[in-house]
């Protein structure tokens, strides 16, 4: 979960189109949810940092990240890649967008690749 004290509290995260949880979800309370709510159907979910790519404007970011786990249901693996465009104002994280891969986030953030 982002550490709450870097995040603005009026935060904005908005999942990959393609997940089942979608939100919007809004402030702290809001990131609390979205963490619950999009990775409690993992078990021992372990996060990893792909890459990280400065969108050169010092307001915007764009990350490649991974969770690795299993399902806490099934038992089966999971390994579930995407990306998020980060925005920060005033030294916190205002908003984070997900998407389904590097390309798609790149270009909702007006870099290129």
């Amino acid at each position: 979960m982002p550490r709450l004290e870097l995040c603005d509290e009026h935060i904005e995260i908005r999942n990959v189109e393609e997940f089942l949880v979608q939100g919007p979800y809004h402030g702290h309370d809001g990131v609390r949810r979205w963490f619950a709510e999009a990775f409690d159907v993992i078990s021992d979910p372990r996060f990893e940092l792909d890459e990280v790519i400065d969108g050169g404007d010092g307001e915007t970011i764009v990350t490649v990240q991974r969770v690795l786990g299993h399902s806490g249901h099934t038992g089966l693996e999971l390994h579930l890649r995407w990306a998020l465009v980060w925005t920060i104002r005033g030294g916190k994280v205002a908003c984070i967008q997900g998407y389904a891969g590097r390309r798609e986030a790149l270009k909702a953030a007006g870099l290129r690749e």
